[in-house]
């Protein structure tokens, strides 16, 4: 057992409840780290959520989110040389449907926030990111309810187009720490940016987007100047050493299947709540 130090509390973690109650469990979700090559080096997509959200106010977040209880249901969800038994060993999901839900939620959520759409025909050949400004495929964006994978099998169809999967490369598992108000259980993948693609935020639930090089972030959140919460940090610092997107993609193409769930633990250092990883370590800012 780790031993506590000067200054710390190592009491067990605080517990997240619900309104009844009853404990929080995580909420499974999903989220894209976007590269691309800037003028001067790797460059990540962040975005700025507003001071109102309930979960990282004003905080620097990479596009994503929680799964839909229907992600798993998309009838056209395949691209070619995909394999979900891959995918499965790789997520350590525990059935197809959650293994599709969990990478079509990936690909929904950076499209409505970013409008950054990751598809292809079915000879992989990439979408022109144009087809996504206008028309049925600009509509999926806003769709938000139940039936979400309903009309985008629907709309793929008549686009002729596959969810591309193939593109995105699997870079880390965290889990939030009990004591939040809420929580999320996420896989992160990384995508290069495709090629004539436009970065439009979505209006209310996005401020602004930046492209900054990883260690630029860091050091912006170390001094004080931008927000950027824990598991945000910890993978802008596994990407921080690469100088293209190709070193960074080839590099943790070859850690992905090694991932596993990291879900950190809130303590007390001298009365100021920091987040301490499962593998010890000195303790951070949330």
């Amino acid at each position: 057992m780790r031993k506590a130090r000067r200054g710390y509390s190592q009491s067990p973690p605080k517990a997240s409840l619900a309104p009844d109650g009853h404990e929080l469990d995580a909420v499974l979700a999903a989220s894209i780290i976007v590269l691309r090559d800037g003028p001067f080096g790797l460059e990540t997509l962040l975005l700025e959520r507003p001071q109102t959200a309930v979960f990282a106010p004003g905080a620097l977040v990479f596009p994503g989110g929680k799964v839909n209880p229907d992600d798993g249901a998309l009838a056209a969800f395949h691209a070619r040389g995909v394999s979900l038994t891959n995918w499965q060993q790789q997520l350590k999901t525990q059935t197809p449907v959650e293994t599709r839900a969990l990478l079509f939620a990936a690909v929904r959520e950076t499209f409505e926030e970013t409008g950054v759409l990751l598809a292809c025909d079915h000879t992989g050949t990439p979408m022109a990111q144009e087809r996504t400004q206008n028309g049925p495929l600009a509509q999926l964006r806003h769709i938000t309810d139940a039936t979400a994978a309903a009309q985008w099998t629907e709309v793929l169809a008549h686009e002729r187009l596959l969810i591309d999967v193939d593109c995105l490369t699997l870079v880390s598992w965290w889990v939030t720490p009990h004591g939040y108000p809420r929580r999320f259980d996420t896989r992160f993948f990384a995508v290069r940016l495709p090629a004539g693609s436009t970065v439009i935020p979505a209006s209310g639930e996005i401020v602004s987007t930046l492209w900054l090089a990883p260690q630029t972030a860091l050091e912006q959140a170390q001094s004080g100047r931008r927000h950027i919460i824990y598991p945000t940090r910890k993978n802008l610092a596994q990407i921080a050493p690469y100088i293209t997107t190709n070193t960074a993609l080839a590099a943790l193409k070859q850690t992905a299947p090694n991932i596993r769930r990291l879900c950190p633990q809130l303590i007390e250092v001298d009365g100021i709540t920091k987040v301490m990883h499962p593998d010890g370590g000195e303790p951070e800012d949330e």
